[in-house]
């Protein structure tokens, strides 16, 4: 996991984008028995920001995600988004690899398969999807494996709602899949990503690898990926970009 979210990183770069953070999933976040801890936290007048609702589902991965979601990606204040890190952080559910700042372009990095109906694929993705409703640009990028049961790309490509709006690629454990994984960011913040927007090789991918943007002009350059923050995983890692900035964020899985 740490080298494929090396690897975006520097892809990014590359790129002419930046990682404005990364933050990285514990097990506590996605361990069921710590759900009615994770709760309680989240919904913590003291931790939750003023103008956010929560959803009333009751369940732990949505509030959790709708809290990390408003924040990540810019609602509220700067105070909002060191509170919010700083709590899940002091609980143990997630750790800092590079503070974030807010970004609306998204890579969250899942790697391995889980078993199907596993309560911590689900916790990941609410996450994904709440980062999507905040109004984030959302690439779930992972390995096969990742393609397989309950593992996140999987999880993203059988869901009605991810798998219209998220785009997914499950071989970014690979150069090519890296650069997928730049791509499909890039398209998403231009607004040229559909549901065929699944790409490598796994069950659900719509293409290898996905079209090069158009370039403007004759001496152009191919429109540039937006900028990206924090990773997270079950484990999982997230990084958030903006134009041309990029982050990461990621269950921890490896």
């Amino acid at each position: 996991n740490a080298s494929m979210k090396d690897g975006l990183d520097n892809d990014i770069t590359t790129a002419g984008g930046q990682v404005v953070g990364r933050l990285q999933l514990t097990s506590n976040y996605t361990d069921p028995r710590r759900a009615t801890d994770l709760t309680s936290l989240v919904t913590n007048p003291d931790l939750r920001p003023l103008g956010l609702t929560l959803p009333t589902t009751g369940d732990a991965g949505d509030a959790a995600g709708a809290l990390l979601a408003w924040v990540l990606v810019g609602n509220g204040t700067a105070s909002d988004l060191t509170q919010v890190i700083t709590g899940l952080s002091a609980g143990a559910y997630l750790t800092v690899d590079k503070s974030p700042h807010p970004a609306r372009a998204i890579v969250v990095v899942g790697n391995g398969a889980l078993p199907a109906g596993d309560v911590g694929g689900k916790m990941l993705l609410a996450l994904v999807n709440q980062l999507q409703a905040a109004g984030a640009f959302v690439v779930v990028a992972g390995d096969a494996a990742a393609a397989t049961k309950g593992g996140l790309v999987a999880l993203v490509r059988g869901d009605d709602a991810a798998r219209n709006a998220v785009c997914t690629v499950d071989n970014a454990d690979t150069a090519m899949g890296q650069v997928s994984t730049i791509i499909a960011l890039a398209e998403a913040v231009a607004g040229q990503s559909a549901q065929s927007s699944h790409y490598g090789t796994g069950a659900g991918a719509k293409a290898l690898f996905p079209d090069p943007l158009p370039v403007t002009g004759p001496t152009a350059e191919p429109t540039a990926p937006p900028t990206g923050a924090p990773t997270a995983s079950p484990s999982a890692s997230s990084s958030a970009a903006t134009p041309p900035t990029a982050a990461t964020a990621g269950p921890t899985g490896g």
